[in-house]
């Protein structure tokens, strides 16, 4: 039976400055927070930005785009802390799949987020999620369906995303995608200049 799944995106913002750096690089049309939820919310009835405290400065790019910003009072939150907090959102406002990206992942395509999605929508339900692999690495974005999700909110406080990815292994599918930008991210070619 194919699923239905009511679709949220999610950005996960540990701080740093990866969100606000021009995207494309080559010809910069604004940063790539923007791209992220642009890529985003073409596949997603809405997007969230789960970020730590003090990152006012990027209140504008999300509210432009029409998404929503859910904040850790902890300036030094965990990745994990900021994606259960926002994972928590997800369901809260009625949603029950998400699909994860860091702040600093570079957009993917939209026919790999379609695929992803085609490709949870079709899977058996003992599959919970969906991860893209291109060249052999797993990379993002992760379809979290709610089976995982709620996995993910059970776990302790000093829990990874990969520990509970890995307990959970039989339930993800991985998606093999001719997508680099899988793997990439914004940090490493900000570097390279």
């Amino acid at each position: 039976m194919k699923r239905s799944p009511a679709y949220c995106g999610v950005i996960l913002n540990v701080g740093g400055e990866a969100a606000l750096l021009p995207w494309p690089p080559e010809s910069p049309r604004g940063p790539l927070l923007g791209a992220l939820i642009d890529c985003l919310s073409a596949h997603s009835e809405m997007v969230l930005l789960a970020t730590v405290a003090g990152c006012a400065e990027l209140a504008p790019v999300v509210y432009a785009r029409g998404g929503y910003i859910v904040e850790n009072s902890a300036t030094n939150a965990s990745r994990f802390a900021l994606l259960r907090m926002a994972l928590s959102e997800v369901l809260n406002r009625g949603r029950d799949t998400a699909l994860v990206v860091p702040a600093e992942q570079v957009p993917v395509s939209g026919s790999t987020i379609a695929a992803l999605c085609a490709a949870y929508n079709d899977a058996p339900h003992e599959i919970w999620a969906v991860r893209p692999v291109f060249g052999g690495k797993p990379g993002h974005p992760l379809v979290a369906g709610r089976d995982l999700i709620e996995a993910m909110l059970r776990e302790p406080d000093d829990a990874t995303p990969p520990q509970v990815l890995e307990a959970n292994k039989q339930h993800v599918l991985f998606v093999e995608v001719d997508d680099p930008a899988v793997v990439a991210f914004a940090q490493i070619q900000a570097a390279g200049k």
